[in-house]
């Protein structure tokens, strides 16, 4: 039989419910796809059954050479697979190895333990058996597992192009919208004159670039020179936090709002791994929660100096970088262990938005491995 034929009866199998535990899925589904690859699985060093690492067993480890592991297979019972990647890639970080499966027969997950990020980052494929064809099924359980690949490497290569193309993929997705606001709030001279043209195209008149980089604004809504837009279409402001940034003029029939650095009766500080340190202000608080991820990660701070794009950095060498063109804020920055600078100049609201993007950095969970009270 064929590696397609195999497929179309193991999933007739997932239909009719002909696997009612792990070990019917190991025998009828996973060693079956495996010989069907090329897999010797009579050889018991080649497809190693039960394979223990630093105490710990592994379902199957697929080895080349004989006895050198290059793939752990785990096995969970069918619709009980979420959940487990924590147990698989405990053995995995410890082992070294370069490709690992989680399955419960009908979905294969497909995971590259030397990546980046959570267990979820780290996979870079799913494979769901019944919701895909079987030609597709085939080409991807070959792609990623076919013996005679494997053996050079082929397996593991293709498997680190597919995860470096989606973590691509991914990164565009997560900085598309902070792209479009930066735009925005920037007035971008290209999308300026482009709106611009075509304002003037409609109307027969051209509007200055002053009206241009308010509007903008506006649609990012963001709060810059000139009158805020009316009420009934601004957003409702979350409770007592600021809305502009201290340097920013507002508009004088609104009520001020407070910045950053404002005490108040409130309890202020971070919780780091179930530690409290206390902050004066929300702005000592977003400083010493940087500190403490510096302290604990020595490559968070050149991590971080990347966020911000070019034209106001979160964290720099200089303070020109911080603020360029903006002398009168350069004076706004904390000054950290290594020659780092870290601009202050910030409402609450983009404290707490810098503090989640340096948990990402950092890989520390906001909200559970760290808490803020601004």
């Amino acid at each position: 039989m064929t590696l397609t034929e195999h497929l179309a009866d193991v999933r007739a199998g997932l239909r009719e419910q002909r696997y009612p535990n792990e070990s019917a899925i190991s025998q009828g589904i996973v060693l079956r796809l495996l010989g069907a690859l090329g897999w010797p699985t009579y050889d018991t060093r080649v497809v190693w059954p039960e394979y223990m690492t630093d105490g710990q067993r592994v379902d199957f480890a697929l080895c080349h050479p004989a006895g050198t592991p290059l793939v752990f297979v785990e096995v969970k019972q069918t619709g009980k697979g979420v959940g487990a990647d924590e147990q698989l890639f405990k053995y995995l970080l410890k082992g070294g190895i370069p490709l690992a499966v989680m399955t419960d027969g009908r979905e294969w997950h497909f995971y590259l333990p030397g990546g980046s990020g959570s267990y979820e980052d780290r996979r870079f494929y799913l494979l769901d058996l019944l919701e895909r064809t079987v030609e597709e099924s085939a080409t991807r359980l070959t792609r990623y597992l076919a013996y005679d690949d494997a053996k050079i490497q082929r397996t593991v290569e293709s498997a680190w192009k597919d995860y470096r193309d989606i973590s691509t993929a991914r990164e565009i997705e997560r900085h598309l919208p902070a792209a479009w606001a930066r735009l925005l709030t920037d007035a971008d001279e290209a999308l300026a004159a482009v709106l611009a043209e075509k304002v003037e195209s409609l109307s027969g008149y051209k509007p200055s670039p002053e009206r241009i980089a308010q509007f903008l604004r506006q649609q990012a809504r963001i709060p810059g020179p000139g009158p805020l837009p009316p009420p009934p279409t601004r957003p409702p402001l979350p409770p007592d936090r600021g809305v502009a940034e201290p340097s920013e003029p507002v508009a004088p029939t609104r009520r001020k709002a407070l910045p950053a650095s404002l005490p108040d009766k409130a309890e202020r500080g971070y919780t780091l791994n179930g530690v409290f340190q206390d902050g004066r202000n929300a702005v000592d608080v977003y400083r010493r929660v940087i500190l403490a991820l510096m302290q604990a990660d020595a490559g968070f701070a050149d991590r971080f100096s990347q966020e911000g794009g070019r034209t106001r950095a979160y964290l720099a060498r200089d303070r020109e970088t911080l603020f360029p063109g903006r002398a009168d804020l350069q004076e706004h920055v904390a000054v950290l262990p290594g020659g780092w600078y870290l601009g202050l100049n910030l409402s609450r609201s983009d404290i707490e938005k810098r503090i989640r993007r340096a948990c990402e950095v950092a890989r520390v969970r906001f909200g559970k491995d760290l808490t803020i009270a601004l």
